[in-house]
Protein backbone atom coordinates (compact mmCIF):
# COMPACT_ATOMS: atom_id res chain seq x y z
CA UNK A 1 0.00 0.00 0.00
CA UNK A 2 1.35 3.42 -0.99
CA UNK A 3 0.13 6.92 -0.10
CA UNK A 4 -0.31 8.96 -3.28
CA UNK A 5 -1.92 12.13 -1.95
CA UNK A 6 -3.63 13.42 1.20
CA UNK A 7 -5.26 16.67 2.19
CA UNK A 8 -3.89 18.78 5.03
CA UNK A 9 -4.71 17.46 8.53
CA UNK A 10 -7.83 19.12 9.94
CA UNK A 11 -10.55 18.56 12.52
CA UNK A 12 -13.60 17.13 10.78
CA UNK A 13 -12.65 15.02 7.81
CA UNK A 14 -9.59 13.47 6.21
CA UNK A 15 -9.17 12.46 2.56
CA UNK A 16 -6.35 10.31 1.20
CA UNK A 17 -5.56 8.60 -2.06
CA UNK A 18 -3.66 5.32 -1.78
CA UNK A 19 -2.38 2.71 -4.21
CA UNK A 20 -3.07 -0.93 -3.33
CA UNK A 21 -0.87 -3.92 -4.19
CA UNK A 22 -2.01 -4.20 -7.82
CA UNK A 23 -1.37 -0.49 -8.42
CA UNK A 24 -5.01 0.59 -8.48
CA UNK A 25 -5.86 3.80 -6.58
CA UNK A 26 -8.42 3.90 -3.75
CA UNK A 27 -9.96 7.13 -2.45
CA UNK A 28 -10.41 7.04 1.34
CA UNK A 29 -12.51 9.47 3.37
CA UNK A 30 -12.98 9.57 7.13
CA UNK A 31 -15.57 11.83 8.74
CA UNK A 32 -15.42 12.86 12.41
CA UNK A 33 -18.39 14.10 14.46
CA UNK A 34 -18.88 15.27 18.06
CA UNK A 35 -18.96 12.45 20.60
CA UNK A 36 -21.60 13.67 23.05
CA UNK A 37 -24.78 15.17 21.61
CA UNK A 38 -27.58 15.22 24.16
CA UNK A 39 -31.05 15.52 22.69
CA UNK A 40 -32.36 18.17 25.07
CA UNK A 41 -34.18 21.30 23.95
CA UNK A 42 -32.66 24.72 24.61
CA UNK A 43 -35.77 26.56 23.37
CA UNK A 44 -38.02 28.39 25.86
CA UNK A 45 -41.43 26.89 26.52
CA UNK A 46 -44.12 29.25 25.15
CA UNK A 47 -46.01 30.90 27.97
CA UNK A 48 -43.87 29.19 30.59
CA UNK A 49 -44.53 31.91 33.20
CA UNK A 50 -48.05 30.93 34.15
CA UNK A 51 -49.02 30.70 30.48
CA UNK A 52 -48.90 34.49 30.18
CA UNK A 53 -48.07 35.02 26.53
CA UNK A 54 -46.31 38.32 25.90
CA UNK A 55 -46.80 40.09 22.60
CA UNK A 56 -43.49 40.47 20.80
CA UNK A 57 -41.98 37.58 22.75
CA UNK A 58 -44.36 34.63 22.42
CA UNK A 59 -46.51 35.95 19.58
CA UNK A 60 -47.23 38.89 17.29
CA UNK A 61 -50.84 39.93 16.77
CA UNK A 62 -50.24 41.72 13.46
CA UNK A 63 -50.43 38.34 11.76
CA UNK A 64 -47.37 38.86 9.57
CA UNK A 65 -44.81 36.11 9.09
CA UNK A 66 -41.88 36.46 11.46
CA UNK A 67 -38.33 35.84 10.31
CA UNK A 68 -34.71 36.44 11.22
CA UNK A 69 -31.43 36.04 9.38
CA UNK A 70 -27.92 36.20 10.81
CA UNK A 71 -24.58 35.97 9.04
CA UNK A 72 -21.13 35.75 10.58
CA UNK A 73 -17.64 34.55 9.83
CA UNK A 74 -15.88 31.45 11.13
CA UNK A 75 -13.81 33.73 13.37
CA UNK A 76 -16.97 34.56 15.35
CA UNK A 77 -17.80 30.88 16.04
CA UNK A 78 -16.31 28.56 18.66
CA UNK A 79 -13.60 26.31 17.14
CA UNK A 80 -14.23 22.57 16.99
CA UNK A 81 -12.70 20.73 19.96
CA UNK A 82 -10.61 17.89 18.45
CA UNK A 83 -10.78 15.94 21.71
CA UNK A 84 -14.56 15.84 21.37
CA UNK A 85 -14.63 14.08 17.99
CA UNK A 86 -14.98 10.45 16.99
CA UNK A 87 -15.21 8.65 13.66
CA UNK A 88 -18.74 8.88 12.27
CA UNK A 89 -18.29 7.42 8.79
CA UNK A 90 -15.52 5.99 6.61
CA UNK A 91 -15.75 5.35 2.87
CA UNK A 92 -13.39 3.80 0.32
CA UNK A 93 -13.97 3.80 -3.43
CA UNK A 94 -11.96 2.34 -6.30
CA UNK A 95 -12.69 1.74 -9.97
CA UNK A 96 -14.75 -1.37 -9.20
CA UNK A 97 -15.71 -1.32 -5.50
CA UNK A 98 -17.26 0.78 -2.76
CA UNK A 99 -16.89 0.21 1.00
CA UNK A 100 -18.40 2.06 3.95
CA UNK A 101 -18.13 1.65 7.74
CA UNK A 102 -19.81 3.35 10.69
CA UNK A 103 -19.85 2.99 14.50
CA UNK A 104 -21.42 -0.25 15.71
CA UNK A 105 -24.67 0.36 17.62
CA UNK A 106 -25.95 -3.23 17.71
CA UNK A 107 -28.54 -2.80 14.97
CA UNK A 108 -29.27 -4.87 11.91
CA UNK A 109 -29.21 -3.09 8.56
CA UNK A 110 -30.74 -3.35 5.12
CA UNK A 111 -28.37 -2.25 2.35
CA UNK A 112 -29.77 -1.19 -1.01
CA UNK A 113 -28.04 -0.19 -4.22
CA UNK A 114 -30.08 1.90 -6.67
CA UNK A 115 -33.23 0.87 -4.79
CA UNK A 116 -32.61 -2.90 -4.82
CA UNK A 117 -31.85 -4.84 -1.64
CA UNK A 118 -28.32 -6.28 -1.88
CA UNK A 119 -27.62 -7.27 1.74
CA UNK A 120 -29.01 -7.63 5.24
CA UNK A 121 -26.29 -7.49 7.85
CA UNK A 122 -25.61 -7.05 11.54
CA UNK A 123 -22.12 -5.77 10.77
CA UNK A 124 -21.41 -2.03 10.83
CA UNK A 125 -19.74 -2.10 7.41
CA UNK A 126 -20.16 -3.49 3.92
CA UNK A 127 -18.31 -3.72 0.60
CA UNK A 128 -19.89 -3.82 -2.83
CA UNK A 129 -17.55 -5.19 -5.52
CA UNK A 130 -17.65 -5.85 -9.27
CA UNK A 131 -18.90 -2.35 -10.03
CA UNK A 132 -18.30 -0.48 -13.28
CA UNK A 133 -15.59 2.22 -13.45
CA UNK A 134 -16.71 5.84 -13.73
CA UNK A 135 -20.31 5.20 -12.73
CA UNK A 136 -22.52 6.69 -10.01
CA UNK A 137 -24.31 4.35 -7.59
CA UNK A 138 -26.86 5.26 -4.92
CA UNK A 139 -26.78 3.30 -1.65
CA UNK A 140 -29.01 3.37 1.39
CA UNK A 141 -28.25 1.77 4.75
CA UNK A 142 -31.38 1.50 6.91
CA UNK A 143 -31.28 0.42 10.56
CA UNK A 144 -34.19 -1.98 11.05
CA UNK A 145 -34.03 -2.59 14.80
CA UNK A 146 -32.40 -1.40 18.01
CA UNK A 147 -32.26 2.16 19.31
CA UNK A 148 -31.37 3.52 15.89
CA UNK A 149 -34.24 1.78 14.06
CA UNK A 150 -35.48 3.92 11.20
CA UNK A 151 -32.31 5.96 10.83
CA UNK A 152 -30.81 5.93 7.36
CA UNK A 153 -27.59 6.68 5.53
CA UNK A 154 -28.00 7.79 1.92
CA UNK A 155 -24.68 7.42 0.16
CA UNK A 156 -23.88 8.25 -3.44
CA UNK A 157 -20.65 6.81 -4.77
CA UNK A 158 -18.73 7.60 -7.93
CA UNK A 159 -16.43 4.74 -8.81
CA UNK A 160 -13.08 6.03 -10.02
CA UNK A 161 -12.69 6.36 -13.82
CA UNK A 162 -10.87 3.64 -15.80
CA UNK A 163 -7.86 5.95 -16.18
CA UNK A 164 -7.67 6.72 -12.46
CA UNK A 165 -4.25 5.11 -12.13
CA UNK A 166 -2.70 7.50 -14.64
CA UNK A 167 -4.61 10.49 -13.25
CA UNK A 168 -3.38 9.73 -9.76
CA UNK A 169 0.24 9.75 -10.92
CA UNK A 170 0.06 13.23 -12.44
CA UNK A 171 1.69 16.05 -10.47
CA UNK A 172 -0.07 17.42 -7.39
CA UNK A 173 -3.81 17.61 -6.90
CA UNK A 174 -4.75 13.98 -7.52
CA UNK A 175 -7.61 14.16 -5.01
CA UNK A 176 -9.14 17.19 -6.73
CA UNK A 177 -9.05 15.37 -10.08
CA UNK A 178 -10.80 12.30 -8.74
CA UNK A 179 -13.35 13.78 -6.31
CA UNK A 180 -15.79 16.68 -6.26
CA UNK A 181 -14.85 19.30 -3.65
CA UNK A 182 -17.94 21.45 -2.95
CA UNK A 183 -17.49 24.35 -0.56
CA UNK A 184 -21.03 25.46 0.30
CA UNK A 185 -24.12 23.56 1.51
CA UNK A 186 -27.66 24.38 2.64
CA UNK A 187 -29.69 22.57 5.32
CA UNK A 188 -33.47 23.14 5.46
CA UNK A 189 -36.04 21.95 8.03
CA UNK A 190 -39.77 22.72 7.73
CA UNK A 191 -42.87 21.86 9.72
CA UNK A 192 -46.33 21.99 8.14
CA UNK A 193 -49.94 20.91 8.67
CA UNK A 194 -51.16 18.63 5.90
CA UNK A 195 -54.83 19.61 6.41
CA UNK A 196 -56.49 22.61 4.82
CA UNK A 197 -58.35 23.23 8.11
CA UNK A 198 -58.12 21.81 11.64
CA UNK A 199 -61.23 21.93 13.83
CA UNK A 200 -61.04 24.37 16.75
CA UNK A 201 -62.35 21.75 19.19
CA UNK A 202 -59.37 19.50 18.36
CA UNK A 203 -57.06 22.09 19.89
CA UNK A 204 -59.54 22.94 22.65
CA UNK A 205 -59.78 19.29 23.70
CA UNK A 206 -56.08 19.35 24.57
CA UNK A 207 -56.78 22.04 27.16
CA UNK A 208 -55.28 24.72 24.96
CA UNK A 209 -57.30 27.76 26.08
CA UNK A 210 -57.53 28.65 22.40
CA UNK A 211 -59.31 31.56 20.77
CA UNK A 212 -62.50 30.54 18.95
CA UNK A 213 -65.78 28.69 19.46
CA UNK A 214 -67.29 25.42 18.30
CA UNK A 215 -67.51 25.43 14.51
CA UNK A 216 -64.35 27.51 14.04
CA UNK A 217 -61.20 26.06 12.52
CA UNK A 218 -57.50 26.82 12.24
CA UNK A 219 -55.82 27.08 8.85
CA UNK A 220 -53.39 24.41 7.75
CA UNK A 221 -50.91 24.29 4.87
CA UNK A 222 -52.89 21.85 2.69
CA UNK A 223 -49.91 20.01 1.22
CA UNK A 224 -47.72 16.94 1.37
CA UNK A 225 -43.94 16.66 1.36
CA UNK A 226 -42.36 18.99 -1.20
CA UNK A 227 -38.74 19.06 -2.31
CA UNK A 228 -37.66 22.72 -2.63
CA UNK A 229 -37.11 24.19 -6.07
CA UNK A 230 -33.62 25.29 -7.01
CA UNK A 231 -32.95 29.05 -7.08
CA UNK A 232 -36.17 29.88 -5.24
CA UNK A 233 -36.82 30.99 -1.69
CA UNK A 234 -38.13 27.71 -0.20
CA UNK A 235 -40.62 29.59 2.00
CA UNK A 236 -42.00 31.94 -0.64
CA UNK A 237 -44.15 29.43 -2.48
CA UNK A 238 -45.01 26.60 -0.05
CA UNK A 239 -47.12 26.71 3.10
CA UNK A 240 -45.42 25.94 6.39
CA UNK A 241 -45.77 26.46 10.12
CA UNK A 242 -42.07 27.07 10.64
CA UNK A 243 -38.76 26.81 8.83
CA UNK A 244 -35.07 26.74 9.67
CA UNK A 245 -32.28 27.15 7.14
CA UNK A 246 -28.50 27.02 7.57
CA UNK A 247 -25.89 27.79 4.93
CA UNK A 248 -22.23 26.99 5.49
CA UNK A 249 -19.56 28.19 3.06
CA UNK A 250 -16.16 26.66 3.75
CA UNK A 251 -14.54 28.66 0.96
CA UNK A 252 -15.60 32.14 2.09
CA UNK A 253 -15.71 30.88 5.70
CA UNK A 254 -19.08 32.29 6.69
CA UNK A 255 -22.35 30.95 8.10
CA UNK A 256 -25.95 32.06 7.56
CA UNK A 257 -28.80 31.05 9.88
CA UNK A 258 -32.43 31.78 8.97
CA UNK A 259 -35.56 31.29 11.07
CA UNK A 260 -39.12 31.69 9.83
CA UNK A 261 -42.61 31.26 11.31
CA UNK A 262 -45.76 31.40 9.21
CA UNK A 263 -49.04 33.10 10.10
CA UNK A 264 -51.80 31.25 11.98
CA UNK A 265 -55.39 31.98 10.89
CA UNK A 266 -58.62 31.29 12.77
CA UNK A 267 -61.68 30.88 10.52
CA UNK A 268 -65.36 30.98 11.43
CA UNK A 269 -67.85 28.37 10.27
CA UNK A 270 -68.39 30.30 7.03
CA UNK A 271 -64.70 30.27 6.15
CA UNK A 272 -64.02 33.92 6.97
CA UNK A 273 -60.82 34.94 8.76
CA UNK A 274 -61.81 35.69 12.33
CA UNK A 275 -58.40 36.26 13.92
CA UNK A 276 -54.76 35.85 13.05
CA UNK A 277 -51.40 35.85 14.80
CA UNK A 278 -47.84 34.69 14.44
CA UNK A 279 -45.62 32.86 16.91
CA UNK A 280 -42.19 34.33 17.61
CA UNK A 281 -38.97 33.02 16.09
CA UNK A 282 -37.60 33.15 19.65
CA UNK A 283 -38.92 29.60 19.98
CA UNK A 284 -36.21 28.48 17.52
CA UNK A 285 -32.75 28.42 19.12
CA UNK A 286 -29.32 27.65 17.65
CA UNK A 287 -26.78 26.45 20.22
CA UNK A 288 -23.64 24.31 20.68
CA UNK A 289 -22.30 25.77 17.45
CA UNK A 290 -18.69 25.08 16.45
CA UNK A 291 -16.65 25.03 13.25
CA UNK A 292 -13.33 23.93 11.78
CA UNK A 293 -11.89 24.15 8.28
CA UNK A 294 -13.90 21.06 7.28
CA UNK A 295 -16.75 20.55 9.80
CA UNK A 296 -19.64 22.69 11.01
CA UNK A 297 -21.96 21.60 13.80
CA UNK A 298 -25.00 23.18 15.40
CA UNK A 299 -27.96 22.20 17.57
CA UNK A 300 -31.45 23.42 16.65
CA UNK A 301 -34.07 23.48 19.41
CA UNK A 302 -37.62 24.21 18.26
CA UNK A 303 -40.62 24.92 20.51
CA UNK A 304 -43.11 27.02 18.55
CA UNK A 305 -46.72 27.27 19.71
CA UNK A 306 -50.03 28.29 18.20
CA UNK A 307 -50.14 32.06 18.89
CA UNK A 308 -53.90 31.85 19.50
CA UNK A 309 -53.61 29.12 22.14
CA UNK A 310 -51.96 29.19 25.55
CA UNK A 311 -50.91 25.57 25.47
CA UNK A 312 -49.04 23.23 23.16
CA UNK A 313 -46.21 23.59 20.67
CA UNK A 314 -44.45 22.04 17.70
CA UNK A 315 -41.34 20.47 19.21
CA UNK A 316 -38.13 19.03 17.83
CA UNK A 317 -34.43 19.07 18.67
CA UNK A 318 -31.79 18.10 16.11
CA UNK A 319 -28.03 18.20 15.73
CA UNK A 320 -26.74 19.05 12.27
CA UNK A 321 -23.22 18.17 11.10
CA UNK A 322 -22.03 19.44 7.71
CA UNK A 323 -18.64 18.52 6.25
CA UNK A 324 -16.71 20.45 3.64
CA UNK A 325 -16.89 17.60 1.13
CA UNK A 326 -20.67 17.92 1.17
CA UNK A 327 -21.69 15.15 3.58
CA UNK A 328 -24.58 16.16 5.82
CA UNK A 329 -25.98 14.50 8.94
CA UNK A 330 -29.04 15.23 11.09
CA UNK A 331 -29.78 13.42 14.37
CA UNK A 332 -32.38 14.14 17.02
CA UNK A 333 -36.02 13.62 17.94
CA UNK A 334 -39.44 15.22 17.54
CA UNK A 335 -42.97 15.11 18.84
CA UNK A 336 -44.85 13.55 15.89
CA UNK A 337 -47.05 16.53 15.00
CA UNK A 338 -47.42 18.10 12.48
CA UNK A 339 -45.51 16.84 9.41
CA UNK A 340 -41.74 17.49 9.43
CA UNK A 341 -39.34 17.54 6.47
CA UNK A 342 -35.60 18.10 6.16
CA UNK A 343 -33.54 18.57 3.00
CA UNK A 344 -29.96 19.27 2.06
CA UNK A 345 -28.70 21.15 -0.98
CA UNK A 346 -25.82 19.19 -2.48
CA UNK A 347 -23.44 19.29 -5.43
CA UNK A 348 -23.18 16.25 -7.72
CA UNK A 349 -20.17 14.92 -9.62
CA UNK A 350 -20.82 17.18 -12.63
CA UNK A 351 -20.88 20.29 -10.45
CA UNK A 352 -24.67 20.76 -10.56
CA UNK A 353 -26.79 21.26 -7.45
CA UNK A 354 -29.76 19.24 -6.20
CA UNK A 355 -31.98 19.02 -3.12
CA UNK A 356 -31.86 15.66 -1.35
CA UNK A 357 -34.47 14.45 1.14
CA UNK A 358 -32.89 13.83 4.53
CA UNK A 359 -36.01 13.20 6.61
CA UNK A 360 -39.78 12.94 6.24
CA UNK A 361 -41.86 12.67 9.41
CA UNK A 362 -45.58 12.09 8.91
CA UNK A 363 -48.28 14.01 10.74
CA UNK A 364 -49.52 12.19 13.83
CA UNK A 365 -52.21 12.84 16.44
CA UNK A 366 -52.77 16.51 17.31
CA UNK A 367 -52.74 15.47 20.96
CA UNK A 368 -48.94 15.40 20.55
CA UNK A 369 -48.95 19.20 20.57
CA UNK A 370 -49.17 18.74 24.33
CA UNK A 371 -45.68 17.22 24.27
CA UNK A 372 -46.92 14.03 25.93
CA UNK A 373 -46.37 11.63 23.02
CA UNK A 374 -43.42 9.27 22.61
CA UNK A 375 -40.69 11.10 20.73
CA UNK A 376 -39.73 9.87 17.27
CA UNK A 377 -36.05 9.44 16.45
CA UNK A 378 -34.60 11.47 13.57
CA UNK A 379 -31.42 10.15 12.01
CA UNK A 380 -30.11 10.61 8.47
CA UNK A 381 -26.76 10.95 6.72
CA UNK A 382 -26.27 11.86 3.07
CA UNK A 383 -22.99 11.62 1.20
CA UNK A 384 -23.01 13.11 -2.32
CA UNK A 385 -21.08 11.49 -5.15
Amino acid sequence: MELIDADAPNYGEQTALISVSDGRPVLLRTYYAPVAQEIRSDAPEPGADGWDWIEGVNYFTDGKSQSSSEERSFDEVTPIDPDGLEISLTTAVSETSYSVAWPDDGSAYEVRRDGSLIATTEESHFTDAELEPGKTYAYSVLAVNGESAGTEKILQANTLPPNSASLSRQAEGAIERLAVQPEASWFLYNTFITNDRVAWDLFKSIGGQCAGVLGDSYGGDNRGFMTPALNWDPWATIGHRSGVRVKIDFGAQWIQQDRHVGTTYLYDSSGNVKEQGTASVDGIVFSEEAVSASLYQTKISHTVGNPLCQYGAIRYTVYVNIWKSGVMQVNGSRQPIPAHEAYGLFMNSSGGQYWQTLYHGSQGDFFCISGACVSEIIGATHAPA
